[in-house]
């Protein structure tokens, strides 16, 4: 959630793919070379661990994740729409139970366009061509659009 990496990519990080100025890595997925941030708080973690990160399978961080969703009680209802023998479904879930490693990059990418970082140096860290793949790929909610429009707009007014 800080570095918007994919699971795979950052359990293959390697120290030299690191430096003051960010992280820069042949992603595991398309074979292109990205680059993104490094914050200090992700340095110290990867300092902590002389820059080998602890290894875990993704079944078990999945699980794991859910576990703390749980206890953090994110536990608001939503639907997961997906087919079954052909035919559309909803889903009903907890909030937590949705919740996996791929959550992470969702909201880093997320998190960022929130914050009003262009879409552009968005998706050459999160590595979308398209910009319709990217804004499909955040999480904004109608209200969020409401109130970012609206702060803008008064702004603006003023």
């Amino acid at each position: 959630c800080r570095t918007g990496l994919r699971f795979s990519d950052l359990t293959s990080l390697r120290k030299e793919d690191i430096s003051k100025d960010g992280i820069r890595f042949q992603s595991d997925k398309t074979g292109e070379v990205l680059n993104t941030v490094i914050i200090e708080e992700t340095q110290e973690i990867l300092e902590k661990y002389n820059y080998q990160l602890p290894k875990i399978s993704r079944t078990n961080l999945n699980k794991y994740i859910k576990e703390v969703g749980e206890l953090a009680d994110i536990s608001e209802v939503s639907y997961k729409d997906t087919y079954k023998s052909g035919k559309a479904i909803s889903k009903k879930l907890k909030k937590y139970e949705r919740i996996s490693s791929h959550t992470a990059r969702r909201s880093f990418a997320t998190n960022m366009y929130k914050r009003k970082f262009p879409i552009y140096y968005l998706m050459k860290i999160t590595g979308h061509k398209k910009e319709s793949d990217f804004l499909n790929y955040i999480k904004v909610t109608n209200e969020e659009a409401v109130k970012i429009i609206s702060m803008n707009y008064k702004k603006k007014s003023s």
